[in-house]
């Protein structure tokens, strides 16, 4: 465990020296501090917000050669697994009592609107619009 904590250290110092200097490999190193939380130190929630920096900041690159690169990939794959882990965590917690009996009733209608959001904005708009008469 020495180790992780080790290279997470390492990783900290280089995002410090490289903020604002060298923005891909801040990127980079925030996505090896992320994924060392998260797949060796089992902190999601740090984990979740190095990841999220990473993003962000090869994002801001704008560039197809850090979006194609194999750190990248695995930070944006790290981060939907932990943003569907809090969802469904947050799902579980919050819905008791009496929220849990309004989430019931609307269960069906939230349920057909991500459908429609999967397939597309057109058909979203166009379920919307069937379903509660919007005029749009």
């Amino acid at each position: 465990m020495d180790a992780a904590y080790d290279a997470l250290d390492t990783f900290t110092r280089a995002c410090s020296l490289s903020s604002g200097v060298d923005i891909e490999f801040e990127a980079w190193a925030e996505s090896y501090r992320g994924r060392i939380l998260y797949k060796i130190l089992n902190k999601p929630d740090k984990a979740q917000s190095h990841l999220f920096n990473a993003k962000v900041l090869a994002d801001s690159l704008l560039s197809t050669s850090v979006l194609n690169t194999d750190w990248y990939k695995e930070a944006i794959k790290c981060l939907l697994e932990l943003e569907e882990k809090f969802e469904k965590i947050e799902d579980q917690t919050y819905r008791t009592g009496e929220d849990l009996k309004s989430y019931n009733m609307i269960k069906g209608d939230l349920d057909e609107v991500n459908k429609a959001l999967k397939k597309g904005d057109d058909n979203l708009l166009d379920h919307l619009n069937s379903k509660f008469n919007l005029g749009v």
